[in-house]
């Protein structure tokens, strides 16, 4: 073996050693000389290993004077095994093996030089022990006869048969439990057999065939059968302890939305749940249902699309190294619809203050709420308004309710609606107030000429003549007549324009005048008053029927009898002929100046004779169309 020791991994599956290492004892004789390698063994556990080391001064190895040994211990489980190692006994003797005992303890042979042997035996009486704690007995145990370099080899399988004592349904000796976990070890029940547990190599108190497990560690019980059944069983235990990680709730997912699905990132979850834990011993796994979650299965991938809104997520946190430690926790993923903002881009009143021509007026609003919700729940939604964007984005400085414009006819605004059950969730726009001025009015009158067979002051009114005048010929105007200056304004009983018969003489109607593109209206009044007529009924001159048609038909120039008619009337008076009374009186249809009668032979039409509307008469022509006579 020479001076150093080879270790390598042996796998027993395959049978294959690997990861060869070189360790070399750093002890020497007390000339300085390097001392070489002779026995080894491992601790029960394998965690430990136990080098037996000697040098021969002068090359005389049956002289006990110049021999020199020591017992070394090395941790396998250090970083660098070489460094690791500890000196636990060193004197002048020769050069010994080690074997580990069916009872747990290694024994080291004992020799004064080649050739002499020694009656003792030494041992390492906790050889799980790290040092000096191994509790190492020089001569431990008196001989009847002399040990001499080596010891028998004890191989264990010859002696004694191993038992299952986790019985956990796994072949493995490692027992992995989580931190606070209680387990018994449980050997066979077995009549007047003697149990011996040891726990790290040290001797327990418990005798029977089972042992209670709280702490970490190598255990293991040699059972020694009594009668006819001699011989030994032994069961080990490597016992490994984990800790259970801390599931910290983590806040709920909320997001804003447009639909009631969205795919969800759950990993960032993780850091929350995981807290100030090392991510290399913990990790975090999501699942869909609890029962998923405690049996560790079906955890969710990549980006999950929930299926509900909410919808409860479990996250268990587990030891990388055990699985079975672990914990749970769950939270929501909540969607919050984000508001829509119907597309209007302006809301359009009229200027209803005092001054309704200035382009400014008092609004209220909240009255327009419902033009941007659409079919929104306004329980659910909250609208307000701002006057710059920012204010629409950070929700601030919202305008009263109670709100005049402040830029004359068109008034830049920002709206915001925001989903009241997370105000993250919003939506803003740009509108525009626009303010339009009411229209222009002007009062008016009509004078409208008796009705010829009964003066008594009323008549029918054709109101809608007076249109121009009540609004300044503007374009873009609509009239509408009432009977008092409220029902105009709530809009409620308007009579008839086209023909309206007067209640009174003089009347006073009131009139609704509307700006058919803005919608916007405004009040002014218009007067009704009858005249008696002041012009006679003509009877024009006698025509002959036409010749070849002699149907009652002729043509009349109309205007052949207006110098008659209006003969002894001022000047500046207008004349109108009309099929019918009616018509005269509503000014409609008036008849053109070459007429041809409808009625054979003799028809009555009607001339109405006015200056500015007011009446100076409304009166019968007579029409005769006089039969040519018969030639025999």
């Amino acid at each position: 073996m020479g001076q150093g020791v080879l270790l390598l991994d042996f796998d027993l599956e395959t049978g294959i050693a690997s990861n060869l290492q070189n360790i070399t004892p750093n002890v020497t004789s007390p000339s300085g000389a390097p001392q070489q390698a002779y026995g080894v063994e491992f601790s029960p556990n394998n965690e430990l290993l136990y080098v037996s080391t000697y040098f021969t001064t002068g090359g005389n190895s049956n002289d006990p004077n110049n021999q020199y040994g020591a017992l070394l211990q090395f941790n396998l489980k250090a970083s660098n095994i070489d460094a690791s190692e500890v000196v636990i006994d060193e004197r002048q003797t020769y050069r010994g093996g080690l074997q580990l005992g069916p009872d747990g303890k290694l024994y080291r042979a004992m020799s004064a030089s080649y050739s002499i042997g020694s009656p003792f035996l030494s041992v390492v009486n906790a050889p799980n022990n790290i040092g000096i704690n191994c509790d190492y007995q020089h001569n431990a145990i008196a001989l009847t006869g002399d040990s001499r370099q080596g010891l028998p080899p004890f191989i264990t399988s010859f002696f004694s048969e191993d038992i299952d004592i986790i019985q956990n349904g796994a072949s493995s000796t490692t027992l992995a439990l989580c931190a606070g976990d209680v387990y018994t070890l449980m050997a066979e029940d077995i009549t007047d057999a003697v149990y011996t547990w040891y726990g790290d190599g040290v001797l327990l108190s418990e005798s029977d065939f089972d042992l209670e497990v709280t702490s970490p560690g190598f255990y293991e019980v040699f059972i020694e059968l009594s009668g006819d059944d001699c011989g030994t069983l032994e069961g080990e235990a490597n016992v490994i302890y984990y800790d259970i990680p801390f599931a910290n709730q983590p806040n709920d997912v909320e997001v804003c939305g447009d639909s009631e699905t969205v795919t969800f990132d759950l990993t960032l979850q993780t850091t929350a749940i995981m807290g100030t834990q090392n991510p290399s011993l913990f990790d975090v796994n999501y699942y869909l249902s609890l029962q998923d979650a405690m049996n560790n299965q079906n955890a969710i991938s990549g980006g999950y699309q929930n299926v509900s809104n909410p919808q409860t997520i479990y996250a268990g946190i587990n030891n990388v190294n055990n699985t079975a430690c672990f914990d749970i926790t769950s939270f929501e993923l909540v969607i919050f619809i984000n508001p829509v903002i119907n597309n209007v881009i302006s809301i359009s009143e009229c200027d209803s203050d005092a001054n309704p021509m200035d382009g400014f007026t008092a609004l209220t609003l909240s009255n327009y709420n419902s033009v941007f919700l659409g079919t929104q729940d306004p329980l659910q939604y909250t609208v307000t308004y701002h006057d710059t964007s920012t204010n629409a984005e950070l929700g601030t400085s919202a305008l009263p309710d109670n709100y005049t414009n402040q830029t004359a006819f068109t008034d830049p605004i920002f709206i915001r609606i925001e989903n009241n059950a997370n105000t993250a969730c919003y939506e803003t726009e740009s509108i525009n107030i626009v303010i339009n001025p009411v229209p222009d009015v002007f009062n008016s009158e009509i004078y409208q000429c008796d009705d010829q067979a009964m003066i008594d002051g009323f008549t029918t009114f054709n109101l809608t003549e007076a249109n121009a005048t009540l609004t300044g010929n503007a374009a873009n105007r609509s009239t509408q007549f009432f009977l008092t200056l409220n029902d105009a304004q709530n809009n409620t009983n308007a009579i008839n324009g086209n023909a309206y018969n007067n209640l009174s003489n003089p009347q006073t109607v009131f009139v609704r005048v509307t700006n058919d593109i803005t919608g916007c209206f405004n009040f002014t009044s218009l007067t009704l008053e009858t005249s008696n007529t002041q012009i006679n009924d003509y009877i024009a001159a006698p025509v002959c029927d036409e010749l070849g048609s002699e149907d009652g038909r002729n043509t009349f120039n109309l205007d052949t009898y207006s110098s008659d008619i209006l003969n002894g009337l001022p000047d500046g008076l207008t004349i109108d002929y009309y099929e019918t009374a009616n018509e005269a009186l509503l000014e409609n249809n008036a008849l053109p100046t070459i007429f041809e009668n409808t009625t054979p032979y003799s028809q009555t039409i009607y001339v109405r004779v006015e200056n500015d509307n007011a009446c100076y008469g409304i009166n019968e022509v007579l029409l005769t169309i006089h039969p040519l006579p018969e030639i025999p």
